[in-house]
């Protein structure tokens, strides 16, 4: 329980504070600033990075949820949990896209510690290829946003590119009397731990005019529409999830009829690249719950 309480409460903080910032450089541009700086570039963009699954990761929380995350490696919930030695830095889990290479973080990292105290905004034709087109087809281009290398190097705030079109859940067991072993449980499986980017990105006010256009982006983080409920997974294939977060759990409306230990395959289905067109199958994940 305790260590998805501190999931949960580590994930809405970062949606509303900036972490501290690491000094070591990561792989694919990602590069941290001095301490004495409070976030090394600034832009119009919500997103620190965008990603593509690859590989399905995740464990069970001592609460009985099915908690993953497609930023954390192969250790994500194992009993040595350490952040740094559970992220996917050799991204086999996802392919990240940033908006900086290595060579411009530093160019910016310099710019704000020449000029400690102003803000810097970065030029948009700095921003790289494929990060600034799926900005732009995303509609992510509104909000002035302070950018930290927190989530150890990741960015706070990271959207899939791919729209999340369903998830299955099946059981190794009679789950009751209605899910017999082998059929989906997805009607009585909620998914939790989501930010509603894409649809704020596009609200419109009773003018016509975008919400949040020209606005700080601590003003979107704090309108209540930011974060959904959970919902179920049974509405994802009429109604995908557009920017998907890393960080996911599944929930179980009830506990099954009958105690015992069951196992559950989850397969995450998303549909096609928005920009290039090309789709991933990802190979399902399984898990076992003592209920």
């Amino acid at each position: 329980m305790k260590r998805l309480f501190f999931f949960k409460m580590a994930f809405q903080f970062t949606v509303f504070f900036s972490m501290l910032v690491i000094t070591s450089c990561e792989k694919n541009g990602v590069v941290g600033t001095s301490n004495d700086d409070p976030y090394y570039v600034t832009t119009n963009n919500i997103v620190d990075c965008y990603f593509t699954p690859k590989k399905l990761n995740i464990y069970v929380s001592e609460d009985k949820r099915i908690v993953g995350d497609w930023f954390a490696s192969e250790y994500l919930g194992t009993e040595n949990y350490i952040y740094k030695e559970q992220l996917d830095v050799e991204q086999k889990f996802t392919e990240r896209y940033y908006f900086l290479d290595e060579i411009d973080v530093k160019k910016y990292v310099d710019l704000r510690n020449e000029n400690y105290g102003k803000e810097i905004l970065i030029d948009k034709n700095d921003i790289i290829s494929p990060f600034k087109e799926y900005s732009i087809y995303f509609g992510d281009t509104l909000c002035k946003t302070d950018h930290t290398s927190g989530y150890y190097g990741f960015g706070d705030n990271p959207a899939c590119v791919l729209p999340l079109i369903g998830v299955d859940v099946i059981c190794d067991k009679d789950f009751d009397e209605k899910h017999p072993a082998g059929t989906l449980l997805n009607d009585i499986i909620k998914y939790g731990w989501t930010s509603n980017i894409y649809n704020c990105l596009h609200e419109v006010d009773e003018n016509n005019n975008l919400r949040f256009y020209g606005k700080r982006d601590l003003e979107l983080y704090s309108y209540d529409k930011f974060s959904l409920e959970p919902f179920s997974i049974t509405s994802l294939p009429t109604n995908p999830l557009l920017m998907m977060g890393s960080k996911f759990y599944l929930k179980f409306d009830h506990e099954p009829t009958n105690s015992g230990t069951y196992q559950f395959t989850v397969k995450f289905i998303f549909g096609p690249d928005p920009i290039t067109g090309e789709t991933v199958d990802i190979a399902p994940a399984t898990v076992s719950i003592d209920f």
